[in-house]
């Protein structure tokens, strides 16, 4: 007889079952459960640990847990500890439960039957979120044939209008691309016209949809392999397995929207002091709406899109160490409102629908309290030494880690890459949208920053690289309306691309509106294109000193100007430019109006700020370049020590291989004398004692489609809003990193598009497929008029470069290998 086995580890080895019956035999004071894998395993240990006083520790054997629902903790479990007992995160958790009675349905389509009427929206598949079926493909365009009609309604093309739509759902960007919902279809067929209502979301103060858009959950867009579809109310889910039959993968239904629900009573009677460690935890659902914040509630999140895989609220003391945390539907960790003292650490967030980490309080002015003080109820945190990668599946502004209104906390050591929007980013609420009465205070501008509670916040020692892929007006690091006194200290941030509108808003730094009290210090940034500026500084007492801007094209160095909110007492000293910025300008800036505190209101100056209101410091700057500083901030005494020309660095490695511990300076480089400090790279990105292999994690399969934009470095081209590659230039070339080739391929197959997202039959020049550096070796060429070419037998992993030594004036979309 098959039985759930929980046993009792003390010195005495006593052991304790959990039978079919339910029956428990009570445990010893402060037992240990060591579980096996099992139906509703896990569950029964909890419960069986409330029945004596811990703190219990549960010990997971490897293998698969899945549940049906949640797994709640209380304050009945603080000092609990939930750990795999072996290392590797080999006991793996799941939030949801196995698909069986898989049958073949037609051409290469399965379907297997699952609840009927119980939707879900991510589907699992080998621990990784499988795309639903969607038009137009994943990174191939938007609209497919579909236009907006307006923000409540789509047009679709002639031949889809005999589909089913009961279960569809639109992705779609907002406005001018900060930002993106997904919309429910709310009719089931189009009307003769080919119109369909779609709600209409919580954008319209952005503008709502705008035409970047795409439609899924239609079964007759399901066409190629990785692909799903559910139809809910027939009750089967369809699915194109990646490769052999779903018999030879693990794929699992997602069951609620948290895996581990950890919550207080209340904030009096919080739960503490629980630890996850040592665990893979897979799976949790997306929803059929994720709606942007009403008007004036600027930067928060719904409260029904409040969700992590990890969730804790009424917590203090969460410890989140050596998981594994995959495909979850919103976010990975997601601290809420009453939460204090957590730490996630040591982990790997892969996948995740909307951000890896998410820290959210309440807006200025709501909650039970009675001052500004009582309201500060999400803090002191620390976020250390996390790999958290390829999240925001699901929402176009998703993150590697935010805060909302939380702060006192550490953002430590951890790398991410691979996102639509932002790296880190931190938000809260403006002077100017706030309250001017809360919690029966008057507030005024000095005081409003007793409200604003993302404060505090040291980022320091992070690794970000290929973030905002698919957004505008954005930075690596950002914040907007957040509180004051924040630092952002020795980062390393690189491969950082404009994609959207080339020479628009986009820089490695970007402290939007309201980031006042900033310092920003000895950052590495590099490899960034097609942004107007490094830095951004609209803000008071906003400080820049001694970072490295290296090997990048920016349209100027330092956006400097105030907008929304007072901004001055600027300082930029002791910074390198090497090569220098196009223009050598610290903004359009100093052309253009600033403005100053004057009586808690902005108080334009002229086009021409006074000098020491305006700034309080531009010195000992080096530009690798002859030319001299923008002459409007010479007339006012700046820039008086500091260096044009030649800023002797020296680089290591080539520039298609360069990091951020390959640059130094050399010992007769000016930067000595100017009093710039060399920078510790040492003590950026991942510790060495990180415990899981990040390349295994994201290798990518040569034989499965490639996105051309989705290249880890590249040289004189553009991307265009995550569908592929254009404008390229003679030498042009793309990296793609950790590219595994298994056994061996003999065959490139491409993907090309036309500047309009048309698919087109053939090259107008050549391209070179090289292994490991842009000369390396030559293993395929694709000549002009050609979408295929035989390849050399290759196998392994490598880097591969995509290299245009003639150029190519038509868009890549994707490729693949067979």
């Amino acid at each position: 007889m098959e039985i759930d086995a929980i046993m009792l580890l003390a010195n005495r080895k006593i052991y304790i079952f959990i039978l079919p019956s339910g029956l428990l035999l009570a445990p010893l004071r402060g037992a240990d459960f060591h579980i096996l894998p099992g139906e509703k395993a896990l569950q029964k240990a909890i419960e069986a640990g409330r029945q004596t006083p811990g703190p219990h520790t549960i010990l997971l054997a490897p293998g698969r847990y899945f549940n049906e629902s949640a797994i709640v903790l209380d304050e009945r479990d603080s000092g609990l500890t939930i750990k795999g007992e072996q290392l590797g995160a080999v006991a793996e958790i799941f939030g949801g439960v196995p698909i069986t009675g898989w049958e073949h349905w037609k051409g290469d389509i399965w379907r297997a039957p699952v609840p009927a009427r119980r939707r879900f929206f991510n589907l699992i598949v080998d621990g990784q979120p499988a795309t639903m079926a969607q038009r137009p493909k994943a990174g191939s365009g938007f609209g497919g044939g579909a236009r907006k009609l307006d923000n409540g309604a789509v047009n679709v093309p002639p031949d889809w209008r005999g589909y089913d739509y009961s279960d569809a759902q639109v992705f779609a960007f907002i406005g001018n691309n900060w930002f993106s919902e997904m919309r429910e279809v709310l009719d089931a067929k189009p009307d003769a016209e080919g119109k369909l209502k779609v709600d209409a979301g919580q954008s319209a103060q952005f503008g709502g949809m705008n035409d970047r858009f795409f439609l899924r959950g239609i079964l007759e867009f399901l066409d190629e392999p990785g692909e799903w579809c559910l139809k809910h109310k027939e009750g089967y889910v369809y699915y194109w397995p990646k490769n052999g039959t779903p018999a030879d993968h693990l794929i699992v239904r997602p069951t609620a929207e948290r895996l581990f629900d950890i919550h207080g009573r209340s904030p009096q009677t919080p739960v503490s002091k629980v630890t996850l460690a040592n665990l893979s935890l897979i799976g949790s659902d997306f929803c059929a709406r994720w709606y942007l914040f009403a008007p004036r509630q600027d930067g928060s999140t719904p409260d029904p899109l409040q969700q992590g895989l990890v969730f804790g609220e009424n917590v203090e003391g969460l410890n989140v160490s050596g998981c594994k945390i995959l495909a979850a539907g919103h976010s990975g960790v997601w601290l809420n409102k009453f939460a204090q003292d957590c730490v996630v650490e040591n982990s790997m967030i892969i996948g995740a629908g909307f951000t890896g980490v998410y820290a959210n309080s309440f807006m200025p002015g709501e909650g039970p309290f009675a001052s500004a003080q009582e309201s500060y109820v999400n803090k002191g945190h620390r976020i250390e030494n996390n790999f958290i990668y390829d999240c925001g599946k699901y929402v176009g502004g998703g993150c590697g880690i935010q805060f909302y209104q939380a702060g006192d906390s550490l953002i430590l050591r951890n790398e991410i890459g691979q996102m639509p929007r932002y790296g880190i980013s931190f938000k809260g609420n403006r002077w100017g949208s706030i309250p001017k009465n809360m919690y029966g205070h008057t507030v005024t501008f000095e005081t409003h920053f007793d409200y604003l509670h993302t404060r505090n916040l040291k980022v320091i020692g992070n690794e970000i690289y290929s973030v905002c892929r698919n957004s505008f007006d954005f930075g690596a690091i950002e914040s907007w309306g957040s509180g004051r006194d924040n630092l952002w200290e020795r980062n390393a941030i690189h491969d950082l691309d404009q994609t959207i509108s080339w020479g628009g808003f986009g820089r490695f730094l970007m402290p939007d509106d309201a980031s006042h009290f900033l310092t920003i210090r000895g950052n590495i940034c590099y490899h960034g294109a097609g942004g107007d500026a490094s830095v951004n500084m609209p803000n008071i007492d906003e400080v820049v000193e001694n970072n490295f801007f290296l090997d990048s094209f920016m349209n100027c160095a330092v956006f400097l100007y105030g907008y929304a909110e007072p901004g001055g007492n600027y300082v930029i000293r002791r910074n390198i430019w090497d090569p220098d910025c196009i223009g050598n300008k610290y903004g359009p800036s100093l052309a253009r109006q600033s403005v100053i505190l004057d009586n808690g209101f902005p108080r334009t100056i002229g086009q021409k700020p006074a000098w020491l209101n305006g700034i309080r410091e531009i010195d000992f700057n080096l530009f690798a370049s002859p030319r001299k500083s923008d002459e409007s901030v010479m007339e006012r005494g700046g820039d008086v020590h500091s260096y044009f020309g030649d800023a002797r660095l020296i680089r290591s490695k080539p520039d298609w291989d360069i990091t951020f511990r390959d640059y130094s300076l050399a010992p007769d480089s000016p930067a000595h004398k100017l009093g710039i400090q060399p920078i510790d790279a040492t003590q950026i990105g991942l510790k060495p004692n990180f415990p899981f292999d990040k390349l295994a994690a994201t290798r990518r399969r040569a034989t499965e489609k490639i996105q051309a934009e989705d290249y880890q470095r590249m040289h004189d081209l553009h991307t265009s809003g995550g569908t592929g590659i254009f404008n390229l230039l003679a030498g042009s070339w793309a990296k793609y990193a950790n590219i595994d080739f298994g056994t061996g391929v003999t065959k490139a197959v491409f993907q090309l598009i036309n500047p309009k997202g048309e698919e087109v039959a053939g090259a107008l020049a050549s391209a070179e497929l090289r292994l490991d550096s842009p000369q390396g070796k030559l293993i395929g060429s694709l000549s002009r008029g050609q979408s295929e070419c035989s390849v050399e037998k290759t196998g392994g992993v490598h880097n591969l470069y995509l290299v245009f030594p003639a150029g190519n004036i038509r868009s890549v979309d994707c490729f693949r290998f067979e």
